[in-house]
């Protein structure tokens, strides 16, 4: 099988845009990427602040979480 690299935005993808929380098929559809050997990351817009929370939910589930930054 080919690898594939599969990058996901948080809001209104990965996350319920009503209640902030993450959609328990997107997690799961993530995990099962990454068990097949995908290569699963998150690209965000958001402070690093603003998606700590997302982050910690997602604790061992993805390789990656990139960040657009800007100065």
């Amino acid at each position: 099988m080919e690898k594939k690299y599969l990058f996901f935005d948080i809001d209104g993808t990965l996350t319920d845009r009503a209640t902030g929380e993450i959609v328990p098929s997107a997690k799961e559809a993530l995990q099962r990427l990454e068990e097949n050997g995908h290569f699963v990351a998150i690209a965000t817009g958001r402070a690093h602040y603003k998606a700590e929370n997302f982050t910690l939910a997602m604790a061992g589930v993805l390789s990656w979480m990139i960040q657009k930054m800007f100065i």
